[in-house]
């Protein structure tokens, strides 16, 4: 067979040298036999060009597929990383994997196509593809089903009892805020703080925001209804929650059942009272058929009954089934005829559910939320440590067994985070925040350390890792540093105070304590640690240094001489002088020195006080006149009090009233002070009485 196959490309090759064609001639227009060797040479130049370009085709192509390979490698790697954050992760790794082998025998099947060897890769790379294509379809399909991360759920619109239920499964501590809410049912989550898809892995606390129901002090524009029909006005009530809104019917002239009065409209609470008056007609009100108003608000149930002019009694009673605030029974049963001229209703309002608080202590955290959500109750849950207490257990409740609640109460329940154990602290305020988080008793006490920098931790009374029980109380010791002593720096001057400071390693702060009877300036006079006693690093010796000797001068008697004189001499001896004016008119002449706090020899610097004479009282000479008067009491005191004080400062003057049958606003004949003209004196005080 090998030797017929070499025959055969012997043949070709032949055929391929020495073709002879035939041609016709045109003169004799016979066939002739040409042997055309000739082009030969042409045919193998044509032939290596063609191998050429195959070369470069082939080199790009293996350019490519190597490109190819690469990229698929590294996206596949890529991906394989970043699953780590997905809920997918073992379905990413399945099909990367698949793809990058898939990618390296299509390189394969590139590479050897035209070889036996290709034809056996093409199989493989197809099986490749094959099993990456029906792993897709399978798990799309549901067929297969490969294990995902835990992840936090989206439980937007869903009940509080589904997120407790959750987190108890998956461990995570959730934590409440209630919100109101127009469009959310209340205990239903109108939003969480970590976002769906978020690996369990990445979250240890999830914050939902329950509804707490419509929000009753929400500010709502009110229109105004007057001239509208009554059903218009309990519509928007009802669609905008309004609670307290009272509607009368009264006998009118308006065609019944429209609007005649509203006492308030605009921007108003939810929960504020607002007064409509709806008109009842003037027809005689006639038996109408009741209605059945069981199950429906005391709002809609008693405006049904006014409508009708149907006078109403009301009872309140505990239900189990009926809604706060809505009808349990009707005394006229829906459907007899009921007389507006002598029947009267009673309506029984639900006054909800009588709670009764069980052993919330006994239940876990799960059956007290849905106990919490049965009872129109609200709840709010906290978490602690403790080392009795199992994880996710209740430590404490706000309300004991037997306690009678009300719809609308919020219960708090405090869940155990299980033992607390002790962490490892690098510095104390990172230690302190944790302790006061957990609220755990410690003390700290100080100990100085070679090792140990200012404020590290030397030790603690718990070790890293160990359970810290109930009550246990920590004792951190913590370093003061290096021990050092203070040097003795009294009467060493500022540089030298420094250096011994320096060469002790005391931190040393430097201020004046002024003057001194004999020490120079800059010399330290006292400083704030003896010498000899230990401080730690962080400690700090504040060293007085003296601002130089004191300078003597002596301040003569001021008395009888002028302000400005006492002033310049004041400010020549280098003296403060403060002034101070009498409170009492004397006969010595205003502005003149009567006495002063010292004087004789003293400090430089030194502060006195002068005291000076407020002079003789200046007197006042004033017409009252007639034109002040007016026809009342406080017409004329106000004229008065205005003339006078404008004419007489330092002067004050009281206005008593005395009561007459005539002559209001005039000036009493009994007064101290009369009409006409009258002298004042500064300083004193004068009576003017007036007739009312």
């Amino acid at each position: 067979m090998a030797k017929r196959k070499e025959n055969n490309n012997k043949s070709e090759n032949n055929a391929i040298r020495k073709k002879i064609v035939l041609e016709e001639d045109p003169n004799n227009q016979k066939k002739v036999k040409i042997d055309k060797k000739e082009p030969i040479k042409e045919e193998k130049k044509v032939s290596d060009v063609a191998k050429k370009k195959i070369g470069k085709r082939k080199l790009c192509s293996y350019i490519l597929l190597s490109l190819t390979f690469i990229i698929t490698v590294i996206l596949g790697i890529l991906s394989i990383v970043h699953s780590s954050e997905d809920i997918h992760q073992l379905s990413i790794v399945v099909q990367s994997v698949l793809l990058m082998f898939f990618s390296f025998f299509f390189v394969l099947m590139g590479i050897y196509m035209d070889s036996k060897k290709g034809q056996n890769i093409v199989i493989v790379t197809a099986f490749l593809f094959s099993c990456f294509s029906g792993f897709q379809l399978l798990e799309q399909s549901g067929v297969i089903k490969l294990p995902i991360q835990d992840a936090v759920q989206n439980f937007t619109n869903r009940s509080l009892t589904e997120v407790m239920a959750w987190s108890s499964e998956h461990n995570v501590t959730v934590e409440q805020t209630y919100e109101n809410s127009d469009s959310v049912e209340p205990y239903y989550i109108i939003r969480q703080d970590v976002q769906a898809g978020t690996l369990l892995k990445d979250v240890q606390v999830l914050t939902v925001t329950v509804s707490n129901g419509p929000d009753t002090t929400k500010q709502v524009i009110f229109p105004n209804m007057i001239g509208k029909d009554v059903d218009e006005v309990i519509s928007f009530v009802e669609s905008n929650y309004f609670t307290n809104v009272i509607i009368d019917f009264v006998k009118s002239d308006t065609p019944r059942d429209i609007v005649m009065e509203q006492d308030k409209s605009g921007q108003l609470a939810r929960d504020e009272e607002i007064h409509i008056t709806v008109s009842l007609g003037n027809e005689d009100l006639v038996p109408v058929s009741m209605e059945n108003l069981v199950d429906r608000s005391f709002f809609i149930a008693s405006t049904w009954l006014k409508r009708n002019g149907i006078a109403y009694e009301v009872v309140y009673e505990y239900s189990e089934t009926i809604q706060k605030g809505y009808v349990m029974k009707q005394s006229i049963e829906a459907g007899n005829m009921v007389d507006p001229n002598q029947d009267t209703i009673t309506l029984t309002i639900s006054k909800g559910s009588k709670i009764t608080a069980p052993n919330l202590l006994d239940m876990s955290a799960e059956e007290i939320t849905a106990w919490v959500i049965e009872h129109n109750l609200k709840i709010t849950f906290q978490d602690r440590y403790d080392d009795t207490i199992p994880l996710g257990k209740p430590i404490e409740v706000s309300c004991k067994e037997g306690d009678t609640l009300e719809e609308g109460m919020t219960i708090t329940v405090t869940l155990s985070k299980g033992p607390l154990k002790m962490e490892d602290f690098k510095t104390v305020s990172d230690y302190r925040a944790w302790a006061e988080k957990y609220e755990i008793p410690f003390k700290e006490e100080a100990e100085f350390s070679d090792s140990i920098p200012v404020g590290g931790i030397i030790r603690m009374s718990h070790q890293v890792g160990e359970t810290i029980k109930n009550g246990d109380t920590i004792t951190i010791t913590v370093s003061e540093g290096k021990q050092l002593e203070v040097p003795n720096l009294v009467g060493k001057t500022k540089s030298d105070a420094q250096k011994a400071c320096s060469t002790a390693g005391v931190k040393c702060s430097f201020i004046y304590g002024g003057y001194t009877e004999s020490t120079n300036k800059d010399v330290v006079i006292k400083q704030s640690r003896s010498s000899g006693s230990k401080i730690t690093e962080s400690s700090t010796v504040t060293v007085t240094l003296s601002s130089g000797i004191i300078e003597k001068v002596d301040v003569p008697n001021f008395k009888g001489q002028t302000k400005a004189s006492v002033e310049s001499q004041c400010n020549s001896l280098g003296i403060t002088c403060t002034f101070n004016t009498e409170s009492n008119f004397s006969t010595t002449p205003a502005g003149t020195v009567t006495g002063q706090s010292a004087s004789g020899r003293m400090n430089k610097g030194s502060k006195i006080t002068v005291t000076l004479s407020r002079g003789e009282a200046i007197s006042y000479t004033v017409n009252i006149q007639a034109t002040w008067f007016g026809t009342t009491y406080q017409e004329t005191v106000n004229t008065l009090k205005s003339k006078l004080e404008s004419a007489c400062p330092g002067v004050t003057f009281i206005f008593k009233a005395k009561d007459v049958n005539e002559g209001a606003g005039m000036i009493s004949s009994d007064s101290q002070i009369k009409a006409g003209n009258n002298t004042f004196k500064e300083g004193q005080t004068y009576t003017i009485t007036v007739n009312r």
